[in-house]
């Protein structure tokens, strides 16, 4: 933007509250969102470093946060008063902890097949919340987990993507992926969906052995494909399942309300179990 005085002292005065044309440039990203449910309206806003969804997953006290400055994210829950931050440093500690155990697990998962069903019981409550046979059958489902390119790119909400899936017998998962540059957006927020962009897909790779806990366990050179943002997205069948799918994109005429944590909100930490 090329300033004139007269633009320069206008932007100036008017700063504090956001009407300076580059201070609030906002953009959103709508989706159409559907789990097993009526379909509603999902909004990714992003602003000024920033990016959210209001309402994560149809429900109205969630919000998800993330600030491409400090790569952090953080899900706010209104109704407990609390909210969990984490980041790509966070998800690669956890995914170190579950390998330091994973051996420990597997031998106790074997140990525990040859028990009776009181002494499981014992076990169980030793082990409190661990969920050593789901572990173990998770595990051994990843191995099974591939992820390949569907077809020819396409085309949703006027954005070209290239369509991959997931299939393992723990999961099947279809999504088409888009590079942020194609949505044409204001410089800032380009940047900050970049970055976004590739914190998700770094907190994937240093997932590890925690994916493994969900039955998900791919390859490096699987891992290298993911890169871009989910125009589309599927989990399970065609009649039932998560579903996600961009509506189209378009620039906010006035400044967007980002969600921020409240101070008296407790953080709660991500726990394996």
């Amino acid at each position: 933007m090329k300033y004139t005085p007269s633009t320069f002292l206008l932007c100036l005065a008017t700063l504090m509250s956001g009407l300076c044309p580059e201070s609030f440039a906002a953009s959103i990203l709508e989706y159409r969102f559907k789990d097993s449910g009526t379909p509603v309206t999902q909004a990714l806003e992003i602003q000024n470093g920033r990016a959210w969804i209001h309402g994560l997953g149809g429900d109205p006290e969630m919000d998800l946060l993330f600030d491409a400055q400090s790569g952090q994210w953080a899900v706010i829950n209104r109704k407990r008063q609390s909210f969990t931050a984490f980041s790509e440093k966070s998800v690669r500690q956890l995914s170190e902890q579950l390998e330091l155990v994973a051996p420990l697990v597997k031998g106790l998962g074997e140990q525990m097949g040859g028990l009776s069903e009181s002494q499981r019981q014992q076990w169980g409550h030793l082990l409190e919340k661990v969920p050593v046979d789901e572990i173990n059958r998770l595990q051994k489902t990843a191995k099974k987990t591939k992820l390949v390119a569907s077809g020819k790119p396409q085309r949703i909400a006027g954005i070209e993507c290239r369509p991959f899936k997931v299939d393992s017998s723990a999961t099947h998962v279809d999504f088409c992926l888009a590079e942020p540059a194609s949505l044409a957006l204001p410089e800032e927020d380009a940047r900050t969906l970049l970055r976004m962009t590739e914190s998700s897909r770094a907190m994937i790779q240093n997932a590890g052995s925690l994916s493994a806990r969900f039955g998900l366990n791919l390859a490096a050179n699987d891992l290298a494909k993911i890169s871009g943002l989910p125009i589309s997205f599927r989990e399970g069948s065609t009649k039932a399942g998560v579903e996600l799918q961009l509506i189209g994109v378009k620039s906010a005429g006035e400044p967007l309300r980002s969600p921020d944590i409240p101070s008296g909100y407790r953080q709660e930490k991500i726990k394996l179990w």
